[in-house]
């Protein structure tokens, strides 16, 4: 709430959801007030839960990304990581090594050889 300059009686009334229009109405003021760019660095190193919403050309770069390699590129496509990740294993990227690809009707036609 301070960081939004908004008063910190929402705190206590932030359950009471005939109060829920009027504080949308004080967010979504408060957001528009500033660029993306202005509230990540209002945000940055607090223990707020809020982070920018990137495009996609946008995602690869983020600092947070990079650390938590949540994408990756395979021959030049920027492609998302495998998730969770735990500490102890570490998940692989299952992409394809093959190039061999095959049509609705190939593939449906291996199956139906399976099942008979």
């Amino acid at each position: 709430m301070r960081k939004l300059n908004l008063n910190e009686i929402w705190i206590s009334e932030q359950s009471n959801e005939g109060k829920w229009p009027q504080l949308e109405k004080e967010l979504s003021s408060a957001f528009l007030s500033k660029t993306r760019r202005e509230w990540s660095e209002i945000f940055d190193g607090t223990d707020a839960c809020v982070e920018p919403v990137l495009s996609w050309q946008e995602v690869e770069d983020h600092p947070q990304n990079k650390t938590r390699g949540t994408f990756f590129r395979e021959k030049g496509i920027l492609q998302a990581a495998a998730a969770p990740k735990f500490s102890r294993s570490s998940p692989c990227n299952n992409i394809a090594t093959s190039s061999t690809r095959k049509t609705l009707t190939q593939v449906l036609k291996e199956w139906e050889i399976k099942e008979n």
